[in-house]
């Protein structure tokens, strides 16, 4: 069961309370955490970073960072295979663990080049996942919103410097409300401008 803090923030505000662990993922500075910040920086309970971006805050007790892995999925089934649990997972559990991967590669496009990474992805087919469903449900599931903003964005929005091979996009809240945009409706979208043959760098700026 997954709650999210938008739709039922007083019970995760209860549960933060109550927990006797914190487990804080794929982030590097507390001001990532968003809404939940307050709550989990003042939560007494000790708290673990598990993640794979440069440069992590020293904001809890215990930190794992691996920039050099693909995903913090990676990182995840990393400890995992390290202690040998990776194939006592259940189906659920390896269905997230390969979606961060695949998400956080482009489906395994960039990034994803090291051996170990499927060498994992045999273990989380192993549980019965459903890749290709995986992949539908993330890459080709899109809602009305979300096809109509792409495209405004990438014909209003985007300026190219050419000289620069960047590409820049911004995103204002008149325009999130304009469209309807839910929180995950723009994911991917700074990746789209590197389809274009010698595009470098893609920055997606919010307003």
């Amino acid at each position: 069961l997954i709650n999210t803090n938008d739709k039922h923030k007083d019970q995760i505000k209860s549960v933060i309370a109550k927990a006797d662990l914190v487990i804080v993922c794929d982030l590097n500075q507390p001001n990532r955490l968003a809404s939940l910040e307050q709550d989990i920086m003042q939560s007494t309970a000790p708290r673990i970073l598990i993640d794979h971006h440069l440069d992590p805050a020293d904001f809890c007790t215990v930190t794992v960072s691996e920039p050099d892995m693909c995903a913090t999925g990676e990182v995840i089934c990393h400890l995992l295979h390290r202690d040998g649990e990776l194939d006592n997972i259940s189906h659920d559990e390896a269905t997230c663990l390969y979606t961060a991967m695949m998400c956080d590669t482009g489906a395994f496009s960039f990034h994803s080049n090291r051996p170990i990474i499927y060498e994992y992805i045999s273990h989380l087919l192993a549980r019965g996942i459903d890749k290709d469903q995986i992949y539908r449900n993330v890459f080709w599931t899109a809602s009305e919103a979300r096809l109509r903003l792409q495209g405004y964005l990438l014909y209003v929005n985007m300026k190219v410097l050419h000289e620069q091979h960047t590409a820049i996009m911004t995103l204002t809240n008149e325009e999130r409300r304009r469209f309807k945009i839910k929180n995950g409706d723009t994911e991917g979208f700074v990746n789209i401008p590197l389809t274009v043959l010698g595009m470098r760098l893609s920055i997606f700026i919010k307003i």
